[in-house]
Parts: structure tokens; C-alpha cells; sequence
């Protein structure tokens, strides 16, 4: 695992380094399959940890995804006002986790 989340933090510190928008895509896209990737071996907490420390959307809210965190892929839509998404992320996950839509509620 150490060696993934090493990979994975590499690709993020370059990620910022970056001023080409072409490259930061490719980038992101190379972190995005390592995450994605059912043969990578890195340890879920940390790279959640890294994506989130590293202001990393696609991977964070990917990692909440896999680890069922579901409550907090709904909080990071709120917080950026994007309540379409945070709609759909009810509809998605609602059915494993029901308390969204009170959540929701309770945040509009």
C-alpha cells in the first residue's frame, strides 16, 4: 500500500505545480485510475486523507463514495451550493443510507 500512496501523492504535488491545463488533466486522470483501479493497493483512509489535503474534489468525493461516507459527499455539495448534485446524491445513495434526505433537509 505504501508504495500506491506515495504514487497517489506524487501525482497530487505535481497536480499543483502545474500550470498547463492540459497536463494538470492528465495528471488528475493518471490519480483518478490509480483510485479507480481495482488492482491498486493503496490504503483507502490515507488516500482520502491526501485527496482532502490536497483540495482534490474528483478523489475525495470518489474515496467517500467508497467508503460509504456518504453524509459527507452530500455536506461537500451543500457547502459549494451545488444543490443539484446534492439532489442527485440523495437519489443515488438514499436507498443505503436514508437519513440524506433528512440531512438535506436540514441543511436548506
Amino acid at each position: 500500500p505504501h508504495v500506491w500512496n506515495t504514487l497517489i501523492e506524487y501525482n497530487l504535488d505535481l497536480m499543483k505545480t502545474l500550470t498547463d491545463t492540459e497536463a494538470k488533466k492528465n495528471v488528475e486522470t493518471k490519480i483518478m485510475n490509480i483510485l479507480t483501479n481495482d488492482r491498486s493497493n493503496y490504503d483507502p483512509e490515507q488516500a482520502l486523507v491526501l485527496c482532502r489535503l490536497n483540495n482534490f474534489a474528483p478523489g475525495f468525493v470518489y474515496m467517500y463514495q467508497k467508503c460509504g461516507l456518504y453524509e459527507e459527499i452530500l455536506k461537500y455539495h451543500f457547502q459549494a451550493a451545488n444543490y443539484e448534485e446534492g439532489i442527485l446524491t440523495c437519489r443515488r445513495f438514499g436507498p443505503q443510507n436514508p437519513n440524506l434526505w433528512v440531512s438535506a433537509l436540514q441543511s436548506v
